[in-house]
């Protein structure tokens, strides 16, 4: 089932250089709304979440996340290769 409210996610700060070893400050609102986000994806048993998102010339893309992944991204960040996306 298609779940509207998965759209929200302040996913922003995913599509940054890796940030391993950096701390993502988080503001007490993103962090509410990603345990709201968190909870709706595991009370309705959702297993994988697809971002979408546009590039440069408006093209449509998109990434494919597992809920584990999207856990960890939107809890501690993750780094994004754009170079791998055409436009």
């Amino acid at each position: 089932m298609y779940n509207k409210k998965l759209l929200v996610a302040p996913c922003t700060r995913i599509y940054t250089l890796p940030t391993r070893g950096l701390m993502i400050q988080r503001n007490a609102e993103e962090k509410e709304k990603i345990k709201e986000i968190l909870a709706e994806a595991e009370r309705n048993n959702i297993q994988i979440i697809k971002l979408w998102f546009v590039d440069i010339l408006g093209n449509l893309k998109s990434l494919s996340l597992s809920y584990r992944e999207f856990e960890y991204a939107m809890n501690e960040g993750m780094g994004f290769d754009g170079s791998s996306v055409e436009g």
